[in-house]
């Protein structure tokens, strides 16, 4: 639809879509401010990477975006003291592909079958999903690169789950070696099976096809996989199953390293993510006619590295296809994945009392609930838990000087965590006296994209009970968090 014919029906732009032109204006302000405030430790970061480019090349004055992943490697090699030789030998793949069945069996009550269906291509492995003897779903694995096959990874819904009438399946789709694994696919992999969790479980109770498996709001669609990340990077569960040839686990103080290495380079990530989103954004705002020019201007505005002349990384971004102008929402999502790990004991990831709630009260609802309601009622810490917890590990020390971060000002509330999230991920202090309030009110405005701009088809089948879709007749107030939860659903739960 073109821009006349839009203005003469009264549509939004196309850029507005899924969201309001009030929430699309917010969605780019959230991309500037999150780049503002990731860029010192970004800089800073910059200049340690520089540092040691100069060691190889002392007339080096700057970095491309190809150096980065080999001089960040470097530097959690020689000043972490982490080497992705020597932790690659703790993880074969069949034994990491066994512990991730293991750990997501324990902690979420269910157990897996290997069963001999047909399946697409003879490396595919297909396991039923049961719990308490009855089959719930299941998952098709397929995890090894073939000639051919798509090359990045990804979790896909092959069929939903209808309550009564048919089992949820679904299928990973990665390309992991068959032998030794980096660290970091270990992580992907967790990732994708927290997708396919999702998936099987808000499948068992759902009555349509249209609330089934990951159908939520889409900057809440990865917090699920993003929080189970954390299982990957946790000492006695990666001992559970990281061994080395001779049966040797993993040794705690390198998974401790491993923990601390990992927050070096994540101000340079935050603002590639703050340059994709704005990409996307841009892509969709203006129909621009020159696309590689655009890709340019932006990422020499939000990326801290040069470019490569003569290169068009934005014909590869995948995620167009499904975020269209809302990529932002998979840093969101980031957020609302630590808010949830505050109902997990870091003491004892394990616990299979906790991972039943998450399990029944966020996975199993799927789309019939809004997310707001399931994230603030899981993540209200226990009276002993601090602000630590929320947010995971704890950077102990950075290569360029600077202290470790302070714990977070506040602990399970959803307003406080743009901020707190992006203060701990690029290591900075950002608030100053008298500024709380305010900035988490617009943190809201920024990020609270409620139901209504999400998901119109389904806001316009309550709009008959309610009489609208404007915001003062889906939100309200309550206790400082805004509530997106209008009425409860009456399918919830089925």
């Amino acid at each position: 639809m073109d821009d006349g014919l839009r203005a003469g029906i009264g549509a939004a732009p196309a850029e507005d879509f899924p969201f309001t032109r009030q929430a699309a204006y917010l969605n780019a302000a959230a991309i500037g401010l999150v780049s503002a405030l990731a860029e010192p430790a970004a800089r800073r970061e910059a200049e340690v990477l520089l540092a040691r480019k100069r060691e190889d090349d002392p007339a080096a004055t700057s970095l491309d975006a190809s150096e980065f992943a080999y001089y960040a490697e470097a530097v959690r090699r020689e000043q972490f003291d982490v080497d992705a030789r020597e932790v690659r030998r703790y993880f074969d793949f069949a034994k990491v592909q066994q512990g991730l069945l293991d750990v997501t069996g324990q902690l979420f009550g269910v157990e897996y079958r290997v069963v001999d269906v047909p399946a697409w291509h003879p490396d595919v492995v297909v396991f039923d999903v049961l719990r308490a003897a009855e089959r719930i779903g299941r998952v098709y694995l397929d995890l090894h690169p073939r000639k051919g096959k798509f090359t990045h990874a990804g979790a896909a819904a092959l069929r939903p789950g209808l309550a009564g009438r048919q089992l949820t399946e679904g299928a990973l789709v990665c390309n992991f070696s068959r032998g030794l694994m980096e660290h970091d696919d270990v992580v992907t992999l967790f990732h994708e099976f927290g997708h396919l969790m999702h998936q099987v479980f808000s499948g068992e109770r759902q009555r349509y096809a249209r609330f089934s498996g990951e159908a939520t709001e889409l900057d809440f669609v990865e917090a699920p996989s993003q929080l189970l990340e954390e299982w990957a990077w946790d000492a006695k569960v990666l001992r559970s199953f990281a061994t080395d040839a001779g049966g040797v686990p993993i040794p705690e103080d390198l998974v401790g390293r491993m923990r601390a290495a990992k927050e070096f380079g994540n101000g340079c990530f935050v603002r590639k993510q703050m340059y994709l989103a704005m990409l996307a954004y841009r892509m969709h705002a203006g129909c621009p006619d020159d696309l590689p020019a655009l890709a340019e201007e932006l990422q020499e505005k939000y990326d801290v590295f040069d470019r490569l002349p003569g290169t068009h990384a934005h014909t590869s971004f995948l995620h167009l296809a499904g975020y269209g102008s809302s990529y932002y929402a998979y840093m969101w999502s980031l957020v609302i994945a630590k808010d949830l790990f505050t109902g997990f004991d870091r003491a004892d990831l394990l616990d299979p009392a906790a991972g039943a709630r998450y399990r029944d009260h966020v996975l199993a609802p799927g789309g019939s609930a809004d997310a707001a309601g399931l994230v603030a009622a899981r993540t209200r810490p226990p009276p002993s838990a601090g602000g630590s917890m929320r947010l995971g590990t704890l950077p102990t020390r950075c290569p360029s000087g600077t202290d470790p971060v302070a714990p977070p000002r506040s602990a399970g509330r959803m307003h406080d965590d743009l901020l707190d999230t992006v203060e701990w991920i690029v290591g900075e202090g950002l608030r100053r006296p008298g500024e709380d309030r305010h900035l988490r009110a617009f943190q809201w405005r920024l990020c609270g994209v409620d139901r209504c701009h999400l998901h119109p088809g389904r806001l316009r089948v309550r709009d008959r009970r309610h009489g609208s879709c404007g915001p003062s007749d889906v939100h309200r107030e309550h206790s400082g968090v805004l509530d997106h939860r209008d009425q409860a659903d009456p399918d919830a739960g089925r």
